[in-house]
């Protein structure tokens, strides 16, 4: 299904007056969507926290009709709590002062070639935060002084988020990505391994879910997909394969702030069982058949049924770095 671009200007051009109205938390473009099933068919998809309660919408948009969804993405059991001498992607990953989280990758630096590790900013937060709030694997330090570092990976170095205005003086934050990389020479230094693979249905030691990622792409609609978490683990789906609902999607974060904003984000429908949950943030979503990264998982519908994710490559280019290397 190609959405054409006179569609998507004809969104950018209302999204911002739709969301300004009460109970509107997100508006994108993707499949046509009714009780939960989806439609080979495009549609302008306006989510709203309450069905029962939905502001006067304009039944189309650039003479595409609209559906409305009754869904509120919140930041994301199977719960993986092992120690990995050897890091890779799919683990887990805590940040004291935030909670825990998925490390989806390690990605190399573009400009130093520096190996570091990929999670979400509501997750492992930005640089600033010193030993011992720094990232660790599995679990933070105990509250006990010295501090043991063993399971210490090292400090954030950069992260992207809703921070900037897409106007001057506007209150509304955007971004692109909830998105983080934080250093690794702690783990280094305590001889623990870095892997490309991204971890499997078991825990150290069992097969990956994948060797290495070695492509990236933007996904397309329907495209299957598949993703790593720590708390549940691979998903794939249910009756149908998990699979891109929705594209070009400006939707509330609800972080931070009440009017903060992630633009072109992407909805996952998990087929008809849990996708995701909470812990899961961080993950990458990948192909279902390939090793081909398409988006870094930062949010669930309450239930899991739903994902939502920032484009990989959007994620690359804010951080400067490169999910593929050798």
């Amino acid at each position: 299904m190609e959405i054409p671009l006179e569609l998507i200007a004809a969104k950018q051009a209302v999204e911002w007056a739709v969301l300004a109205l009460p109970g509107v938390v997100g508006i994108g473009l993707g499949a046509r969507e009714e009780g939960g099933e989806l439609f080979d068919e495009p549609a302008v998809r306006i989510l709203v926290e309450d069905a029962t309660s939905v502001p006067e919408l304009p039944v189309e948009i650039g003479g595409v009709s609209v559906c409305v969804i009754e869904r509120r993405y919140e930041p994301c059991s199977f719960p993986d709590e092992a120690h990995y001498p050897e890091l890779r992607g799919g683990i887990k990953v805590g940040m004291p002062l935030r909670g825990d989280g998925t490390m989806g990758a390690i990605v190399e630096d573009t400009t130093t070639g520096e190996l570091l590790g990929l999670s979400c900013y509501h997750v492992v937060g930005g640089p600033g935060s010193g030993f011992p709030h720094s990232v660790w694997q599995p679990a933070n330090p105990p509250l006990v002084f010295p501090v043991p570092d063993g399971n210490n990976l090292g400090e954030v170095a950069r992260a992207d988020f809703p921070n900037v205005p897409p106007l001057p003086f506007s209150p509304v934050r955007v971004s692109m990505t909830d998105s983080a990389v934080f250093r690794l020479d702690v783990a280094a230094k305590n001889l623990r391994g870095f892997s490309r693979a991204i971890a499997g249905q078991g825990g150290p030691g069992q097969p990956d879910l994948v060797s290495a990622v070695t492509a990236t792409a933007e996904p397309a609609f329907f495209q299957p997909v598949r993703k790593r978490g720590y708390m549940t683990g691979p998903t794939t789906g249910g009756v149908q394969p998990a699979q891109i609902a929705g594209m070009w999607t400006t939707i509330k974060w609800p972080l931070e702030g009440a009017q903060n904003y992630l633009m072109h984000q992407v909805e996952i429908y998990g087929g008809g069982q849990r996708f995701c949950a909470k812990g899961d943030s961080g993950s990458l979503v990948l192909d279902a058949h390939e090793p081909t990264a398409l988006g870094l998982l930062w949010g669930e519908e309450l239930g899991g049924t739903f994902g939502i994710m920032s484009l990989i490559g959007e994620v690359e280019r804010q951080l400067g770095v490169s999910v593929v290397w050798a």
